[in-house]
């Protein structure tokens, strides 16, 4: 399973530091502000706002992927952080879904993104609310997520054989 959302989150982040550079830039020269980078091949439990699958082991698909990956940019109060994992178990897909339903359910209202569905199980009519087109799965991904646009932990859960690939996404993006 390729990280898209990874992908996604890396476009966020050249966004973002766009729009940092701009406020450092408009910033009067006598408000201090502060600015900062960081970089972390690890992201655990903390940094992805969830719990890590028991039975789980980390997945890469060439011995020099990283496992995961955790990302802040920051610019006086403007920010964004992203942690990524991948993982892979040998409980069945239905197992992993139900395990990270009932994990994600405390953070609210858990929406789920079928393969070939544009429509979620749990629409909203809310603009900062997450939505299945923002996400579409690829074929025999099935994707939960919970949160809204700028708060969002996120898992992918793909069959593959003998084995389900599972990817774990955090994002939070302060702009306010």
């Amino acid at each position: 399973m390729r990280p898209a959302v990874l992908v996604r989150g890396w476009l966020a982040l050249l966004a973002l530091s766009a729009c940092v550079a701009a406020l450092a830039q408009s910033s009067p020269a006598s408000s201090p502000y502060t600015a900062g980078l960081s970089v972390s091949e690890s992201a655990g439990e903390r940094e992805l706002g969830m719990p890590l699958l028991p039975s789980a082991r980390p997945e890469r698909d060439e011995p020099e992927d990283k496992r995961a990956l955790s990302l802040g940019l920051w610019g006086g109060d403007r920010g964004l952080r992203i942690a990524v994992r991948r993982l892979r178990t040998t409980d069945s897909a239905a197992q992993v879904l139900a395990y990270y339903r009932r994990a994600l359910s405390a953070h609210g209202p858990v929406l789920e993104c079928l393969p070939g569905r544009d429509e979620p199980i749990r629409p909203t009519p809310d603009d900062d609310a997450l939505r299945c087109d923002a996400h579409r799965s690829q074929s025999g991904t099935v994707v939960l997520m919970v949160g809204t646009q700028r708060n969002q932990r996120l898992v992918a859960v793909q069959s593959g054989g003998k084995e389900t690939h599972v990817q774990l996404v955090r994002l939070v993006l302060k702009a306010d």
